[in-house]
């Protein structure tokens, strides 16, 4: 199983779709996926689009190659 990247928990809990996004950040969806994935990295200008449309730092959603970096937060759970 592919763990979840820090790029799809921030842009879920701005209630973006990867169609939005890549709207936003002048991409196709195709390509905001396939990074969200870790199917391809994230070319410099297109991380620097992406970190500004979700107003976060490109190092806390990428690494140096571009890879999109692993959202190790804890799940939030419900309380009963």
């Amino acid at each position: 199983m592919i763990a979840k990247t820090k790029l799809v928990s921030v842009r879920s809990s701005m209630g973006l779709s990867q169609a939005r996004l890549g709207a936003r950040a002048d991409v196709h969806p195709a390509n905001i996926s396939a990074i969200e994935h870790r199917q391809r990295p994230c070319w410099p200008a297109l991380r620097k689009r992406i970190s500004s449309v979700l107003g976060i730092a490109e190092t806390e959603l990428f690494n140096e190659q571009g890879w999109a970096l692993e959202d190790t937060s804890e799940p939030l759970r419900m309380a009963r």
